[in-house]
């Protein structure tokens, strides 16, 4: 009788495109925040605190977090604290650039409204507080969006927000734009996202792939499906990313 041997898993889970996009982040705010490259941070920070791994042993993790092809582990335990959350310690700030949840957003791995209403529920209450209405104040039990601001005037206010939670409410509020087919809200949360992008940095980061990534790993497209509409040519199977910066806002 032939005994069948499971393939061997190498530990790390199936990515996801949202999972090498903050990935790809978080590996460069880490950069940013402690102006490391890649072999002094393999040897200050190896994957594993485990004693049994040789001092001497490397594993070029490093390499593929910046490439995005591995995720770093980020499950902390009593003995030994995540990779991710043993960098935060040193460099506050950089592990919300691995663990918040715009990546679902903009990677289109949320696509309902049950995804839009608990991507509302994640935002800060002073945020939740402009797009729903308290629970006990919707109106028949069901309509739950606060009518007190339009989704342009929410866009302007977060905008101006400094902070990831500011780029995921414009995620959010895109992304049920797109669901209820209102074509102006969705356009106006592409500009609102893109102007929002400037102020967070993330030009700079984009910026920083092009120039440092292997085009084995980075084709110099950020792909942030959320935000891209893809056009089929009259049934003869070319599409094409559609272009919004050429739009003309009387075509909305």
């Amino acid at each position: 009788m032939t005994k069948t041997i499971p393939a061997r898993s190498s530990g790390y889970p199936r990515k996801t495109d949202a999972d090498r996009l903050r990935t790809l982040a978080w590996f460069y705010a880490v950069q940013q925040a402690s102006k490391l490259d890649t072999r002094e941070l393999e040897l200050r920070y190896p994957a594993t605190l485990s004693p049994r791994a040789p001092s001497t042993h490397r594993s070029c993790l490093w390499i593929k977090y910046k490439n995005g092809s591995v995720c770093p582990r980020d499950i902390d335990r009593p003995e030994s604290p995540s990779l991710v959350s043993r960098i935060e310690k040193d460099f506050p700030g950089t592990g919300k650039w691995y663990r918040h949840y715009i990546w679902q957003l903009v990677c289109g791995q949320a696509s309902s409204m049950d995804d839009v209403i608990k991507a509302y529920y994640r935002l800060p209450l002073k945020f939740q507080s402009k797009i729903i209405q308290p629970r006990g104040e919707w109106l028949s039990g069901i309509f739950w969006k606060n009518s007190k601001f339009s989704t342009e005037e929410l866009y302007a206010i977060f905008t101006e927000e400094r902070g990831l939670d500011g780029g995921a409410a414009i995620a959010a509020l895109a992304l049920e734009s797109k669901i209820c087919q209102r074509k102006y809200d969705f356009h106006l949360g592409i500009e609102a996202f893109n102007e929002w992008k400037k102020w967070e940095g993330w030009d700079n980061f984009e910026n920083w792939l092009k120039i440092k990534h292997d085009p084995k790993y980075y084709d110099g497209h950020l792909s942030l499906p959320l935000f891209e509409i893809i056009n089929s040519d009259n049934g003869t199977g070319n599409h094409y990313y559609y272009n919004y910066d050429d739009e003309d806002d009387d075509d909305y």
